[in-house]
């Protein structure tokens, strides 16, 4: 899965910034409902949905909550 981070994280989804979208829709050709993994830079990760392939705001759903590292 790829690794992603946005620090914007909630518990239902959030969307990638401009950089990240990019990376995800244009970069690595993701789909909707292809699961990457979201770092929100406090130390835990979450497992998560692409709801919304937009190459400027991507929006994701979370569907687990991992850890804290």
């Amino acid at each position: 899965m790829h690794l992603f981070y946005t620090p914007d994280i909630n518990n239902e989804g959030c969307f990638l910034n401009e950089s990240e979208s990019k990376h995800c829709i244009k970069v690595l050709r993701l789909k909707a409902d292809d699961k990457i993994t979201l770092l929100d830079g406090k130390g835990t990760l979450y497992i998560a949905k692409v709801q919304e392939p937009n190459p400027r705001n991507c929006k994701v759903k979370i569907i687990e909550k991992k850890r804290r590292l």
